[in-house]
């Protein structure tokens, strides 16, 4: 399996796929060491040393990347805003809670404002390219690399290496991710396997739809099935409203696989468009899955 470094530095030249954006340069003349130990700085935390490695050794002349280059703070606070937004949303549409934060108020301001307190302290995420995050904490070598929108989440690399094959040159889980055994990451490996959303009809359900490497925050459940006492989230079944979109046979289908899950693009009686935290001039969502 490659590693970073020259080889598949020349892979990635050769052979990336960025559709319509400027190729990324691989090799040297990246960041100085310098450069990055003011990141650092900014930032407030060590950087994974081979994140500097990557770092010194990447130019984005068409900004294809994160914006490292010319990094700023501003920027980098954006990019995880969006990261809260999405699991403020999923509060309000998707009956998302977790145990952590104990008694779920009455009041969305008030669950979403616990929500946000507790986000401050989880494991740092460093944007990559567009909701791809690589994981800042520890800060070792070899962290995995998430995708994540809203509350779903996929591993996308067991590490740096592993995302960047899996990215831009080709799409296949079983060499990327399959038999690999991603490092655990607090909390953002631990959601995905916690939750579960009960869903009425056939034992179908039950099965876990995902493809290998998949660690989809929702994982459909019968009603039958339970999630157990170590869930870190609350089963958003009992909740539910009536005509609830997650219960309905026209729940709409999650950017990241084959499960239903609200995605703040579809309308509901309770969550309309005008009401998510994302700009709704933006267009349908796509996604690269």
């Amino acid at each position: 399996m490659l590693k970073l470094g020259p080889e598949l530095f020349d892979r990635l030249n050769a052979e990336q796929h960025v559709g319509t954006q400027t190729p990324v340069i691989y090799g040297k003349g990246g960041l100085s060491r310098h450069r990055i130990d003011i990141i650092e700085c900014e930032l407030g935390f060590p950087l994974p040393v081979d994140f500097r490695y990557l770092l010194e050794n990447v130019r984005d002349p068409g900004g294809t990347l994160f914006p490292w280059e010319a990094f700023s703070r501003q920027e980098y606070d954006r990019h995880v805003d969006k990261l809260l937004d999405g699991i403020a949303f999923d509060i309000e549409c998707n009956n998302l809670w977790m145990k952590r934060w104990g008694e779920r108020p009455d009041q969305l301001e008030a669950a979403v404002a616990i929500a946000r307190k507790d986000f401050a302290a989880w494991p740092k995420l460093l944007p990559i390219y567009g909701h791809r995050y690589l994981a800042a904490e520890p800060a070792l070598a070899d962290n995995p690399v998430f995708s994540i929108v809203q509350t779903d989440i996929v591993y996308y690399g067991a590490n740096l290496a592993n995302y960047l094959l899996n990215e831009f040159v080709n799409r296949d889980w079983s060499q990327h991710i399959g038999f690999a055994k991603p490092r655990r990451i607090d909390i953002w490996s631990a959601l995905p396997r916690t939750m579960t959303v009960n869903l009425p009809g056939s034992q179908a359900h039950s099965a876990n739809p995902n493809p290998p490497g998949r660690i989809s925050i929702v994982q459909l459940t019968s009603p039958s099935t339970g999630g157990g006492e170590g869930d870190a989230l609350t089963d958003p079944g009992s909740g539910a409203v009536e005509n609830d979109p997650l219960r309905s046979p026209r729940c709409p289908i999650s950017p990241h696989g084959s499960e239903p899950h609200l995605s703040w693009r579809q309308a509901s009686p309770r969550c309309s468009a005008s009401r998510s935290p994302h700009p709704p001039s933006s267009g349908p969502r796509t996604s690269r899955r």
